[in-house]
């Protein structure tokens, strides 16, 4: 324990270059700078007395000018989840609890990633490829420039994932639980790379634990116990405009790298394309080659423990170069499953953990001191150069954050909007009638809505709500019929009779909903019985 705490003290020097920004006094503006309002907007529903219609939170009363928008139900929920739970128990402001869940991952993911490489590699050899997983320029790029914040929150979670596999590999049961909770935690983060993780740990058990029982029960656990995000999400996409879907061409291609940058050392900062890389080509492009043609050699005079390690560097490989303009017609023959990726970056988000893990079992492999010397200062060196990458443009102060645009949404301006949703209405009362009368509203929280309305004949009862399955309207305590396909703005209504009614307009959850719950909660409990079983006094009894 000595020795490893030795090791551990000097990854926390990278884990401090990597995220001291976050600790310097004001904020800093992002691309996607909207991580502050999606947690303020998160805490009010936690905070609304609606607990039982809307948890988990999938619909936001208040966003989108207070028309409703159904952010929660569409994308990556856990980091608005744990800054608002954060700001309930203490006395955080926003942009504090904010840089909480940003600095996260900068110091969860490197200590998430020695405990992988551990399973598979010596101390030292697992140190350096911390090191390089800790300072890897896209980790860094998320935090510092796009403010991706649910995607870094994936990438730290990965790790954790293979090391429970890894753990598995050797027969000890609690990996397979460490890796359902990590796979959870993947897909809950960010669901793009969730899936993208999903399709590369598919192939990874196809390989390597295609008879292990236990690998296949436990990633349909994961699945079971995401299935409160997954189910819905994937049942209502049909109703909601994805606006990326439809260019997602142009923005797959348009990111692809010009092949005479494949060994260039990139150093500027850029959004797009090849600055992305920071120094991974030129430097430690040679060396995926070269660990490959090694462990090549390996496999084919007939030792087969390098099997693996074989694999985890054709991956590198693999989706290293199809960053590049030469594999567009991969692309192009892809694009109605791959389109889903936005960027053909994403792929960083695997190549993250891969690149360092295949650089520190080469290092860990190789007996030759020279060649091992030459790795871990190729190593150093590249950290150093994308230091650079860990750092804001600029600090600011911002005391409060709105969301912006005519439809202050969270996304780009109709993402996610139901599609009957034409434009974006301006701030409108709750309720209007549509014929003589008078509308007394008694409460009002944005996802309940009562009201005592008079109306002299028959007319309409207009709700100022973007209509998403789930919305009620009860007239008198009864069910009354909606419509939502009469407005431009996807607004919906309902008939009234002459008369004194009171009215309640309501948002409950589907009964997708709440089966999808339900098999989420009936996942927890076999996951909570699993770790049950694993405890020592439990084992020492049934001895």
């Amino acid at each position: 324990m000595k020795k490893e705490f030795i090791y551990l003290f000097i990854l926390i020097f990278p884990i401090f270059f990597a995220s001291r920004a976050l600790f310097h006094a004001g904020f800093f503006r992002t691309v996607d700078d909207i991580s502050v309002v999606r947690i303020n907007y998160m805490e009010k529903e936690l905070r609304r007395n609606n607990w039982l219609n809307n948890f988990p939170v999938r619909l936001s009363g208040e966003l989108s000018n207070n028309y409703g928008y159904p952010l929660y139900l569409f994308y990556a929920p856990l980091t608005y989840y744990a800054g608002a739970i954060l700001k309930i128990l203490f006395p955080l402001s926003h942009i504090v609890a904010t840089k909480y869940i940003y600095v996260f991952p900068l110091i969860f993911g490197p200590f998430a990633f020695y405990f992988a490489a551990r399973q598979k590699m010596r101390p030292f050899p697992a140190l350096v490829a911390s090191t390089f997983f800790t300072l890897f320029p896209y980790r860094g790029f998320n935090t510092y420039v796009r403010g991706a914040v649910a995607e870094a929150w994936a990438i730290s979670f990965m790790p954790l994932a293979f090391g429970g596999l890894f753990l598995l590999q050797k027969k000890k049961p609690v990996g397979a639980v460490i890796f359902a909770l990590s796979c959870f935690l993947i897909l809950v983060s960010h669901n793009i790379v969730g899936f993208l993780f999903l399709g590369f740990t598919f192939v990874y058990g196809l390989l390597f634990f295609l008879k292990n029982k236990n690998f296949w029960k436990y990633l349909f656990l994961a699945l079971g116990m995401s299935a409160f995000f997954l189910i819905p999400m994937l049942y209502y996409l049909k109703v909601i405009r994805v606006t990326y879907l439809d260019v997602n061409t142009t923005y797959i291609l348009g990111t692809l790298i010009p092949a005479d940058k494949l060994l260039n050392i990139q150093k500027e900062r850029s959004l797009y394309g090849e600055g992305l890389l920071m120094g991974i080509s030129g430097i430690l492009f040679p060396f995926i080659v070269g660990g490959l043609i090694y462990y090549g050699y390996k496999k084919y005079t007939r030792h087969k423990i390098f099997r693996e390690k074989f694999f985890w560097g054709i991956s590198a490989l693999i989706l290293y170069i199809l960053l590049f303009k030469p594999f567009e017609f991969f692309w192009q023959m892809t694009m109605p499953v791959t389109g889903i990726l936005q960027f053909t970056w994403r792929l960083l988000a695997l190549l993250a953990f891969i690149i360092p893990l295949f650089l520190g079992l080469w290092i860990n492999d190789i007996s030759s001191l020279f060649v091992k010397s030459a790795l871990t200062v190729a190593v150093v060196v590249s950290c150093i150069i994308f230091t650079a990458n860990f750092k804001p443009e600029a600090y600011s102060y911002f005391y409060e954050y709105q969301p912006e645009g005519l439809c202050a949404t969270t996304s780009n301006q109709d993402e996610y909007l139901p599609i009957w949703v034409k434009g974006c209405p301006p701030p409108r009362t709750p309720l209007e009638i549509s014929s003589k009368g008078s509308i007394k509203i008694t409460e009002d929280n944005s996802l309940t809505v009562k009201a005592d309305v008079a109306v002299e004949k028959p007319g309409e009862l207009r709700i100022n709500k973007f209509y998403f399955p789930g919305w009620h309207v009860l007239v008198d305590g009864e069910e009354s019929q909606l419509d939502y396909n009469f407005s431009k703005d996807g607004i919906f209504r309902t008939s009234l009779s002459p008369g004194e009614h009171q009215v309640e307009v309501v948002y409950k959850k589907t009964e997708i909903m709440w089966l999808s719950d339900l098999f989420s909660l009936t996942s927890f409990s076999i996951l909570l019985y699993k770790l049950w079983k694993l405890r020592p006094a439990h084992k020492a009894i049934r001895r």
